[in-house]
């Protein structure tokens, strides 16, 4: 357009003059070439420019991503979430296992922590799909006055369908290595020793690689908790042999937690606990699977602790198999995973 040929469509171009003079701010001769003209469909919306700008936001359409590309959110992954990492990657499937308050959560975000810090158990931090529930289930721990309490948030009942979290780290070892690691609550483990049945609602239990019997060890500092402690364990372990549940390539560890508050009451707590592990061990050898003990003590964020065995279970976790593992199937057969997982 030019002095000599007014505009034929009004121009909403901030600052324009077409609409007055006929002179194009950009120089186009006509709106149709002008970018700007077209991207200002719209009268100025009057008001607060930030509010403005929200509006402008909030009109404009989300463009879907590019084909092939996952967005993921970093929380929880469900169950076809992790089939579908584990087809990917290859991952080995961790469930810790035991009643609430024993320690399974506070070691998952553990092992987190440390690597937050920096290389640890011989291992360097490589990647996870879930860092923002990571950090979600830490966050508690960070406001513990002095660090001297390990807090968490409460696992729920409902959350089992998107429970895992996952993994991935580069061994001096094993190399690079996945894990899927299952927090899922106590609730549902306790509703096992109580009816048999409930094994159904357990999300992996029968395709997991590794299963840790977690074991509170505050609660093993003292006779009467220590008896009712060790019943229910050994409760689980009973329905476990009978259901006959666990895939023949699975591997099961007894973990110890709250190892520092068992050391508190003393030799003579220590060497009571010794006793009975020595028979709970007994009645685990009828799962027919490798055992493994661990005595561990988990406070994220405390800085150096005693952590007990904290790196040889992490270590324990990245080994192969003794046996002959069961896979999750691999990118050419993702339905043979998610028929593992749903098994």
């Amino acid at each position: 357009m030019s002095p000599d040929s007014p505009p034929s469509i009004t121009c909403n171009y901030p600052n324009c003059q077409a609409p007055e003079v006929g002179v194009c701010a950009l120089g186009h001769s006509s709106t149709d070439d002008c970018p700007e003209a077209k991207a200002v469909e719209q009268e100025p919306v009057l008001g607060d420019p930030a509010e403005q700008e929200d509006t402008l936001a909030e009109e404009q359409p989300v463009p879907p991503p590019p084909p092939g590309i996952e967005l993921r959110s970093g929380r929880a992954l469900t169950i076809e979430q992790g089939n579908a990492l584990a087809s990917r990657k290859g991952a080995r499937i961790v469930l810790p296992a035991g009643p609430s308050d024993a320690g399974k959560t506070t070691f998952l975000i553990e092992l987190y922590a440390r690597f937050l810090e920096g290389r640890s158990f011989q291992s360097a931090f490589l990647e996870s799909e879930t860092l923002l529930e990571f950090d979600y289930l830490l966050f508690p721990s960070r406001l513990v006055e002095e660090k001297q309490v390990a807090a968490t948030w409460r696992t729920h009942l409902e959350d089992a369908h998107q429970a895992l979290l996952h993994l991935g780290v580069d061994s001096e070892q094993y190399g690079k290595q996945h894990l899927l690691l299952s927090n899922i609550t106590g609730e549902l483990f306790e509703r096992i020793c109580d009816h048999g049945e409930a094994l159904k609602e357990v999300p992996l239990l029968g395709v997991a690689d590794r299963l840790l019997v977690f074991i509170d060890g505050n609660k093993l500092r003292a006779g009467g908790t220590r008896g009712s402690a060790i019943s229910r364990t050994r409760q689980f372990i009973n329905v476990l042999a009978e259901e006959e549940v666990l895939p023949t390539s699975a591997e099961v560890a007894l973990v110890v937690s709250k190892l520092d508050l068992l050391k508190e009451q003393g030799d003579e707590a220590l060497e009571a606990w010794s006793t009975h592990e020595s028979r709970l061990l007994e009645e685990m050898s009828q799962l027919n699977r490798p055992l493994k003990v661990f005595q561990i003590a988990a406070r994220p964020m405390a800085g150096p602790v005693d952590d007990g065995d904290l790196g040889d279970l992490f270590n324990w976790l990245l080994a192969p198999s003794s046996q002959a593992s069961l896979s999750l199937g691999d990118e050419s057969s993702p339905s043979r995973a998610y028929e593992r997982f749903r098994s």
